[in-house]
């Protein structure tokens, strides 16, 4: 499941960036006509796609772990019997996290800015090589 997630993150990324650079192709090409080198510009996408990835990653953790704290509460006001809430309980868990689960939250953050930053720099030197050959 997280491998797939990561894919299709690397897949809308690298979307994102083919749009950007298409969007900016005068900007892209007043540069290289400068004397630019690639990897100057694929730094600045690069950097750009990276500050994406850690507000995208930071509002994720957020919204999750507002998930977390409201999902007891959430579960015991679905059903007032005793037996339904012991099969919810079992479909969801306890619905809480400790604090090693917050932590690890944390740690999602920089999973999604690692991989915005990779795949922009892949996707945008990619896409580089294509418009200079």
């Amino acid at each position: 499941m997280l491998f797939l997630m990561a894919t299709a993150t690397g897949g809308v990324i690298i979307a994102a960036a083919t749009s950007s650079l298409a969007s900016n192709r005068e900007i892209v090409s007043v540069l290289n006509f400068v004397g630019a080198e690639e990897k100057f510009i694929a730094r600045q996408f690069e950097a750009h796609f990276l500050k994406v990835g850690i507000k995208a990653g930071i509002v994720g953790v957020g919204l999750a772990a507002i998930v977390f704290l409201c999902l007891p509460y959430l579960t015991e006001g679905v059903s007032s019997s005793v037996t339904s809430q012991a099969e919810i309980r079992r479909l969801v868990g306890a619905g809480t996290l400790d604090s090693y689960g917050y932590i690890v939250l944390l740690f999602v953050v920089i999973a999604v800015a690692a991989i915005c930053k990779m795949t922009s720099r892949y996707g945008v030197r990619r896409i580089l090589n294509q418009q200079n050959a």
